[in-house]
């Protein structure tokens, strides 16, 4: 790895040296390539035109430039081409080509007649490329010194090659020396900055992955001196130190932590195990005895124990006690203590209703040593307060000194407040145990009742019917027709209050389980209904009620007790006639898979949904009820359990002010059938 550190910073620096030399040296080329060309090109121009300007200051005479051997010499250049041009008549006086010698200027190849012209009277200077070569023109116009006129024109036509050639020469040798010197600045540079620098910054970070990886003993050992890069080595050493012995005191304070942690999640998992065990043990005994159990096993105690309070004698009374191995302590064990024991830890948070703790019994006076407890050294008693009300108070002990530290304390006085509301739910049970146990009685000795009295009832009842009935018919004498009527009355009275007395005997019978179904395997719906509808239709006479069937015919014998179906139709019947005015009543009645759902729909006063309930309620009535009069509230109640026996339902659909439906739904065979309720 560290050599790889060491390359990545060598490729990384090196970079930046080349890169910058041949910045720095590029621009600097640049700039003297670019005055040197422009040195020579002046030179080139300077040289080309100083032939005409000796001319035209009378330096030189015209006829000494008509030697070419002279006219090469002032020139300094390779002479292309030159010309001497008649400015009048634009003829040659001399060309360097003795073959344009006495030419017109027109018929000279490479050269521009409008240069010669008397519109351009002043010096050209020209550069041009044929092909791969290059030359440079002047053309210089010669005046007459007395007419100031121009008299001549003196073309001259140089090569340039030879400069160029001197440019790119000089730009080689500026490339190549370049090149020398980045490479001889690099090697130079770069290699006393590799040995001096970049190794000792490569051990630096060569320590650093060590460190990264876990190595925190790693250290750089060489090349270590008093300079920038040694104080960088020895911060790196620093650190490395530092954070050693930061790992250590790290993992150090983890496993105290985890050991905490361990510890309350021990002593939070106890609180949810007695919570749950309070919510689902109601037997105060065995959910004390559970609960001193688990506080032991959970909090690595030697004891724990409850005791409850009994305000009349003033005594706390030992009710549930645990020791180191979980085992029942025997009550006998601890025993009693009275209010007034002095010293003693228990009694003391007792009177004060605060917990006591104690982390060395044998510097407290309050301690009271207990037999089976001989090697406690730490106890802590905490009240069992619901309110202001002192219930009991849990006792815990240990034999380890400062074993109860605030983290425990708080975990435990929690522990205290549900046990507080387990004692008080367990107290309620058994009093709603023992006060619903009174009332199952009372209710079972209250259905008896009432079925023995209905069924004396109706003995006599029938009789005083029956008897009636034939003095009306006049058996027994002549009667007149007012007294036939007033009999009538009362046989009508009498069925009346017979039928309330079926209602209440069977309502008993239901209650005490002793109403038994006569079950029939082939019961003829149809028929039954029948009579439910001829019922109706004398229930409705005298009303602006339409009586609506809507029957299927034919529909399947079924299982079940024919006399109860027929009172559960004549039930809902009944309450759809008596609470309906005007409109209609509706009676259907159809098979649907397997069942045979029967509806009694009405236009009645409807029931509130508030009441939806309470009308299948024993003795219960809507307003509406109560307002129309007779009745026990029974015919419902009876009717749904009735319905349930047979294994259907019975349920309703109203909405008030606009009528209500009542509907049963029986099975053909019914598996759910039972014969006793």
């Amino acid at each position: 790895m560290k050599k790889n550190v060491l390359n990545r910073l060598s490729f990384k620096i090196g970079s930046m040296i080349v890169l910058t030399e041949i910045v720095i040296l590029s621009l600097v080329s640049f700039l003297y390539v670019q005055r040197f060309s422009n040195q020579i090109d002046k030179r080139i121009e300077d040289r080309v035109k100083l032939v005409g300007t000796l001319v035209e200051s009378s330096l030189v005479r015209l006829i000494s430039i008509r030697d070419s051997e002279s006219l090469q010499l002032l020139v300094g250049e390779e002479i292309v081409d030159a010309l001497i041009v008649d400015a009048k008549n634009q003829n040659v006086i001399f060309a360097f080509n003795s073959e344009n010698t006495g030419a017109s200027v027109q018929d000279v190849s490479g050269v521009e007649q409008n240069w010669f012209g008397a519109e351009q009277p002043h010096e050209t200077l020209k550069r041009t490329k044929e092909g791969d070569n290059s030359y440079m023109v002047s053309v210089t116009p010669l005046s007459d010194p007395n007419s100031g006129a121009t008299t001549y024109f003196l073309y001259i036509k140089t090569s340039t090659n030879e400069a160029e050639a001197e440019k790119a020469s000089l730009i080689r040798l500026l490339i190549l020396g370049s090149i020398g010197t980045v490479l001889g600045t690099f090697v130079v540079l770069f290699l006393s900055f590799r040995f001096m620098i970049l190794v000792r910054i490569a051990d630096a970070l060569g320590i650093l992955g060590l460190i990264e990886q876990g190595d925190l003993s790693a250290r750089i050992t060489r090349f270590t001196t008093p300079d920038e890069i040694g104080v960088l080595q020895s911060g790196v050493n620093s650190m490395a130190e530092k954070r050693e012995r930061a790992e250590k005191e790290l993992t150090q304070l983890n496993q105290e932590l985890e050991k905490r942690v361990e510890d309350r999640t021990r002593e939070l998992q106890v609180a949810a195990d007695v919570s749950k065990r309070i919510t689902v043990v109601l037997e105060i005994e065995k959910l004390l005895q559970e609960v001193v159990t688990l506080v032991v096993d959970g909090f690595a105690l030697d004891g724990a124990f409850i005791f409850r309070l009994d305000e009349e004698k003033q005594v706390l009374n030992m009710a549930a006690g645990a020791n180191a191995a979980g085992d029942a302590v025997p009550h006998e064990t601890i025993g009693d203590l009275p209010m007034n024991t002095a010293p003693s830890i228990v009694t003391k948070a007792a009177r004060t209703h605060s917990a006591v703790v104690v982390n060395d019994v044998s510097q407290s006076p309050d301690y009271l040593l207990h037999s089976s407890m001989p090697e406690t050294r730490s106890e802590v008693a905490l009240p069992i307060l619901l309110g202001d009300h002192l219930i009991g108070i849990l006792d815990l002990q240990s034999h380890k000194p400062k074993h109860f530290g605030s983290n425990e304390l708080r975990v435990l006085q929690s522990l205290a407040e549900q046990l507080a509301v387990a004692m008080r739910n367990a107290e309620l049970y058994s009093q709603a145990q023992i006060a619903r146990e009174a009332a199952e009685s009372a209710n079972h000795v209250k259905s008896q009742f009432l079925a023995s009295m209905s069924h004396e009832l109706r003995t006599p009842l029938n009789g005083i019917i029956n008897f009636t009935r034939l003095v009306a018919d006049g058996v027994l004498g002549t009667v007149n027709e007012k007294q036939t009527e007033i009999l009538l009355k009362s046989v009508a009275n009498s069925k009346h209050l017979l039928a309330l007395i079926n209602d209440v005997l069977d309502i008993s019978k239901i209650e005490s389980g002793s109403l038994t179904l006569l079950i029939e395997d082939n019961v003829n719906i149809n028929q039954e209904l029948e009579a439910v509808i001829g019922n109706a239709g004398s229930l409705l006479q005298g009303k602006p009620v339409e009586l609506i069937v809507d029957i299927e015919e034919n529909l399947p014998l079924v299982r079940a007790d024919r006399r109860r179906v027929r009172q559960i139709l004549l039930n809902l019947v009944s309450n759809a006639c008596k609470f309906t005015d005007t409109g209609s009543v509706i009676i259907s009645a159809h098979h649907q898979n397997e069942q045979i759902l029967f509806a009694v729909k009405d236009t009645g006063p409807g029931i509130a949904p508030e009441d939806h309930d309470a009308v299948f309620e024993t003795f219960r009535q809507t307003e509406t009820g109560l307002r129309k009069g007779g009745g026990t509230g029974l015919g419902l109640p009876i009717s749904k359990r009735l319905t349930e026996a047979h294994g259907g339902k019975l349920w309703l659909e109203s909405v008030p002010g606009e009528g209500s439906t009542f509907y049963v739904s029986l099975l053909v065979k019914s598996e759910a059938l039972q014969p006793t309720i």
